[in-house]
């Protein structure tokens, strides 16, 4: 479900995300249920905040005025110009 584990280990800082692949479906019930019980384990995700950056969080608010700003541009396959850009990390599966 969703991206491989990998491809989040690139760009989400450490012990910030959930992965459903670490977890049969049943350990992963017991383990949300157990984080929604904890509030120090849930806030663990979170940790991040105190020492991370949120890099590029505007990501479509900044491809929307590019797209827009003159000259008109048109693009027949936006994943393929995004990636020969150098703008995005390779090797990502969108």
């Amino acid at each position: 479900m969703g991206a491989p584990k990998h491809d989040y280990m690139k760009v989400a800082p450490p012990h910030s995300f959930i992965h459903v692949d670490d977890y049969e479906p049943q350990q992963l019930a017991q383990y949300l249920i157990y984080l929604n019980n904890n509030d120090t384990a849930y806030n663990a995700y979170f940790a991040w905040k105190s020492y991370g950056r949120i890099v590029d969080s505007n990501f479509y608010c900044r491809l929307c005025s590019f797209v827009q700003s003159p000259p008109t541009k048109s693009y027949d396959n936006l994943d393929s110009w995004w990636r020969n850009t150098g703008e995005c990390q390779k090797n990502i599966a969108i």
